[in-house]
């Protein structure tokens, strides 16, 4: 019986997940995975998840005099109907094992799971797993009158994140997922959404490529300072999804584009690591040209669709590093005086500054794809 499907016995402390572990800079940043519902549930109910109040929201007494976790009822049962009728909802829960217990964990890379057995402590997703906890119990009830709920809870995968985090870590991360939203910005949506197969791409890149670690998830815009990501995960997402989707049919095939793009942006990157390395302040190479701005970027996965099989993509690709000779302008092809680009910046207090639209993007998508690949037809929309 798989770990997807095994039932965590209410005796159990040890517990174990098929979990992988991702780094960030060389260094182990925490453990992700797809884990049923099902198992979470269980062991929510029998306390290998817990809440620590100390750090936490805290618990809530009631009438009887005995404590619960801080829950808002309205907001499970609305978890609870959305997953009984197939509805789109975040299904990220993330917990966390506390750094001053010194926990002793054991992955095993041939099986992909890890085993341990310190308490996980709720970071993100209470709402989720009571909700779970809840559909858990029905369907027991059902299974003995051999009946059957419309979900099963050890078939229904959550995307589960384990961190490592000091109290005070742990605590001030707490904080950040339960402050007050007016609302999620699309970068969060889009990256929460694991079941679009244009998100199982962007995550692969994001994590197995050389764009990662300077990919921006929590927000949707990038900070003008200070900041070593090259854009955001929904420009990345948005790229895979208006160039790819006609390819992006079946989980095997968005792994087969997953393995292509990883050597696109790998191959990118090492052409112009000036841009795409590791730079203190990007806003600088912004502002210098179009190569990292933001309306550039589906112009990458456009040229990598139209690359995409193609024996010789590599050479195609190296010829955005080669001059080019445009009425007159003879250089760097991203450069701003290249007159391809004028429809692409409006002159405020004497500098040229980028305009974000729709129309900038399909100006610069054209000109690039057109130049790169001219033997294909160009796309004009």
């Amino acid at each position: 019986m798989g770990v997807v499907e095994k039932e965590i016995g209410m005796e159990q402390l040890d517990w174990e997940l098929p979990l992988r572990p991702l780094y960030r800079n060389g260094e182990l940043s925490k453990y992700t995975g797809n884990v049923s519902l099902g198992i979470l549930a269980n062991m929510y109910r029998i306390g290998q998840i817990i809440y620590n109040p100390l750090k936490q929201r805290g618990e809530r007494i009631k009438a009887d005099g005995t404590s619960e976790p801080y829950i808002i009822k309205s907001k499970v049962k609305e978890i609870t109907t959305s997953i009984l009728t197939n509805r789109l909802h975040g299904n990220l829960i993330t917990l966390n094992i506390r750094k001053e217990e010194n926990p002793e964990l054991k992955y095993d890379e041939e099986s992909g799971i890890l085993y341990g057995c310190n308490k996980l402590e709720i970071l993100d997703g209470g709402h989720r797993l009571t909700a779970g906890l809840s559909l858990l119990e029905k369907w027991e009830k059902l299974k003995e009158k051999d009946k059957k709920l419309f979900v099963n809870p050890y078939e229904y995968e959550m995307q589960l994140g384990v961190e490592i985090l000091s109290d005070n870590d742990s605590a001030a991360l707490f904080s950040e997922y339960n402050s007050k939203q007016t609302k999620v910005n699309k970068n969060v949506t889009k990256f929460l959404d694991v079941y679009d197969l244009s998100n199982t791409v962007a995550r692969r890149l994001i994590d197995e490529s050389e764009l990662r670690n300077k990919i921006q998830i929590g927000s949707g815009s990038l900070r003008v300072k200070g900041n070593n990501n090259l854009t955001t995960f929904a420009i990345i997402y948005e790229g895979i999804k208006n160039n790819f989707r006609n390819e992006l049919t079946t989980k095997k095939e968005a792994d087969k584009i997953a393995d292509y793009l990883i050597l696109f942006w790998d191959e990118l990157i090492n052409l112009l690591p000036e841009y795409f390395g590791d730079i203190t302040n990007r806003q600088e190479m912004r502002d210098k040209d179009l190569t990292i701005q933001q309306i550039t970027f589906n112009a990458y996965f456009a040229l990598a669709r139209k690359l995409y099989g193609l024996e010789n993509w590599k050479e195609k690709l190296a010829k955005l590093k080669e001059s080019v000779h445009v009425e007159g302008y003879r250089g760097y092809i991203f450069s701003k005086d290249n007159p391809w680009w004028s429809e692409c910046f409006r002159i405020k207090n004497g500098i040229p500054m980028v305009i974000n639209s729709s129309s900038t993007v399909r100006a610069v998508t054209k000109h690039i794809v057109g130049y790169i690949v001219p033997d294909e037809k160009v796309k004009d929309e």
